[in-house]
């Protein structure tokens, strides 16, 4: 009976002890070598046409809006791609957003944020402000939905 009591414990301290080893954070591809979109806008002015590759958060509902935002500075444009999407990586994180919504079975509303890397074009929304257009996405990662 001592014996398998010790080798309980012997296992207990044993998994324990892994799980409170430190675990190496993942690197972020979607994040290395962009500046974050505070960054490039503090540095240049992004006006209409202006083209640069920043690391921002995309927040949507699938529905009523989608923007590119970085939330250190409070600031971000609406993003303004159009139909039909050729550039294969743009068209990839659009449907990888639109699996997770449907894999949740939330067809119309579907609110959904990811990290991104990518590349912008500002351009000039129908309602007259500027936006984002995507170009090319460099990386993303989708947070977990909430519901």
């Amino acid at each position: 009976m001592q014996r398998s009591r010790d080798a309980a414990v012997a296992v207990c301290l044993l998994l324990c002890g892994c799980a409170s080893s430190p675990v190496a954070e993942p690197t972020s591809p979607f994040v290395a070598g962009a500046p974050s979109l505070c960054q490039v806008m503090q540095d240049t002015p992004l006006g209409e046409g202006s083209v640069a590759r920043v690391s921002a958060t995309y927040q949507t509902d699938k529905s009523h809006y989608s923007h590119l935002i970085d939330m250190g500075c409070h600031k971000g444009f609406d993003v303004e791609n159009r139909e039909p999407l050729t550039e294969p990586s743009v068209k990839e994180f659009f449907d990888t957003g639109d699996r997770i919504c449907a894999d949740a079975g939330a067809f119309y509303v579907c609110p959904i944020s990811a990290a991104i890397d990518a590349d912008i074009r500002v351009v000039r929304s129908s309602d007259g402000l500027l936006g984002a257009e995507l170009l090319k996405v460099h990386g993303f990662q989708y947070e977990p939905r909430k519901r």
